[in-house]
């Protein structure tokens, strides 16, 4: 079994333009009904049962130190993809949502060796 060490780092904030078609689009009108960090604290224990000590995982407020503290997320909503923002070992990888089988598929898929065939 690999010892390949994962660090998952969800970051959250609010999107410009969220681009539904509801007439408000505040940071609660079209967003999830469960707060990002309390859905980080859930995927956190799932990914910790499943993988233990192989997987870090981060919540990053973007409304703190504003999107200029993060130049690769800020490149990422700017090309218009929404919050939350989920990077695996520093690379941006799921937008709009946090998916918990996606991000398990992203971490055995990066924990298998790549082979020459």
């Amino acid at each position: 079994m690999s010892e390949t060490k994962f660090l998952v780092e969800v970051y959250g904030g609010v999107s410009q333009g969220c681009g539904c078609s509801c007439s408000d689009c505040g940071p609660s009108a079209c967003g999830p009904s469960t707060p990002t960090d309390e859905l980080v604290e859930r995927l956190a224990g799932e990914l910790k049962s499943s993988y233990g000590d192989k997987v870090e995982i981060r919540y990053i407020d973007t409304e703190l130190e504003g999107l200029g503290a993060y130049p690769i997320i800020d490149k990422v909503i700017s090309a218009g993809y929404p919050f939350p923002i989920t990077s695996i070992n520093g690379e941006p990888r799921l937008a709009g949502a946090i998916n918990l089988d996606s991000v398990k598929k992203l971490l055995d898929d990066l924990e298998q060796p790549t082979s020459a065939q």
